[in-house]
């Protein structure tokens, strides 16, 4: 996240997920196949939403929602 709040929208999808655990199942949810795949080092979440026909504002809402539970599990 940066200072206001929002996913860096360059930052790469291994380290968002590495970051934010949660976005994981963001991904399944809109099957998006990026958990794994050789590519989410190189694809930022911009690149995922135009390949899969995916919302990008909406994936940033549900992911920062899970960042909220990853950062304060109790």
């Amino acid at each position: 996240m940066n200072a206001d709040g929002n996913i860096d929208p360059d930052l790469p999808l291994d380290e968002l997920m590495r970051r934010w655990p949660s976005a994981v199942r963001v991904f399944i949810r809109h099957e998006i196949h990026c958990v794994g795949c050789t590519l989410s080092s190189f694809h930022c979440l911009r690149d995922a939403a135009v390949l899969h026909g995916v919302d990008e504002d909406m994936l940033v809402r549900e992911i920062l929602q899970g960042a909220q539970y990853d950062q304060n599990p109790h």
